[in-house]
C-alpha cells in the first residue's frame, strides 16, 4: 500500500492519497504500530519533497479541529 500511496502522491492524485494514507495512518494506530507509521511517512516525505501540496492537505487534515 505505500508504494500505491506514493504512486498517487507522484501523480498528483492529493485526494485518493490522502484517503489512503489516512487508512495506513488508522491501521498503524489500531495495531499499535504508529511510529512505524511515522518513520514510513517520514521517509516519504523526504523523497517526494517536491509535493509540498500533499503534504500541505495532510496537514490541514490533521490538524486539530476548531469549532
Amino acid at each position: 500500500m505505500w508504494s500505491e500511496l506514493e504512486a498517487l502522491v507522484a501523480r498528483s492524485a492529493y485526494d485518493e492519497a490522502l484517503k489512503l494514507a489516512i487508512d495506513l495512518r488508522d491501521l498503524a494506530a489500531r495495531d499499535g504500530t504508529s511510529a512505524g507509521f511515522a518513520e514510513k511517512f517520514q521517509a516519504m516525505r523526504e523523497r517526494q519533497s517536491r509535493r509540498r501540496g500533499f503534504f500541505d492537505h495532510w496537514k490541514r487534515e490533521n490538524a486539530p479541529r476548531r469549532w
